[in-house]
């Protein structure tokens, strides 16, 4: 029987979050939170990381990331326009609520430091 695209992606995510890891399109260090109930997630960058990597929310949720390093850093969407992303945050700045109003899952980098990559799954 043949499966939709959209059943598969359903399964997917399930599978990610029951299991608590990220899949290959998302690596991650498995440190997935909760993303059936997630409103809201604080993504801490220390360490030139985002931690944890891989974060999920349910749609209409909030991601806040906060700068514990002590240069500055920024959360910029991967692909553009997936989200706002956050501009500068100097070392100790938190950004403003980052909302996400569609499901799918969103990578991000830091502009000054490329190799810093975090992705977040929106759950419906």
């Amino acid at each position: 029987m043949p499966v939709s695209v959209e059943s598969w992606l359903g399964l997917t995510v399930a599978v990610m979050v029951a299991a608590g890891c990220s899949s290959g399109v998302a690596p991650g260090n498995g440190a997935v939170q909760n993303a059936a109930a997630a409103k809201q997630v604080t993504v801490k960058i220390t360490g030139f990381q985002f931690q944890p990597e891989t974060v999920a929310v349910s749609k209409g949720g909030t991601v806040i990331p906060a700068n514990a390093d002590s240069v500055p850093h920024t959360a910029t969407p991967s692909p553009p326009g997936s989200f706002t992303a956050t501009g500068l945050l100097a070392g100790g700045d938190r950004s403003a609520p980052i909302t996400l109003s569609q499901t799918g899952t969103f990578g991000y980098a830091c502009n000054f430091h490329p190799s810093m990559k975090g992705w977040i799954t929106v759950v419906p």
